[in-house]
């Protein structure tokens, strides 16, 4: 585990990390999966998935269920459509304990 602290200075631990992620690129084969709720993101944590892929509106859920895997919060696209809502929405799901970021 890496100790981190979060965008909302908070301490924690993560399996990766997106400078890992980087310096892994070409290495071995990751798992990621998407979690839909808090059962599912707790499933991925303890069977050691890698990554989870959630709706940032999801974030506090499934980071409270999955303390520990890298997590990417997806911005819904018909709720952050103006460049200003994106990067507000961004930082609050970086705040809110994602670790990386997706918006279509």
């Amino acid at each position: 585990m890496k100790k981190i602290y979060t965008y909302g200075g908070e301490f924690g631990l993560r399996n990766w990390t997106a400078a890992d992620l980087t310096a892994h690129k070409g290495g071995a084969k990751l798992t990621q999966v998407t979690a839909v709720n808090a059962e599912e993101a707790a499933a991925a944590e303890a069977a050691g998935i890698d990554m989870i892929s959630i709706i940032a509106d999801d974030l506090a859920v499934t980071r409270a269920a999955a303390p520990h895997t890298f997590i990417t919060a997806a911005l819904q696209l018909t709720d952050y459509y103006q460049e200003e809502a994106v990067i507000n929405g961004a930082f609050k799901a970086m705040e809110g304990g994602g670790c990386g970021l997706y918006h279509p």
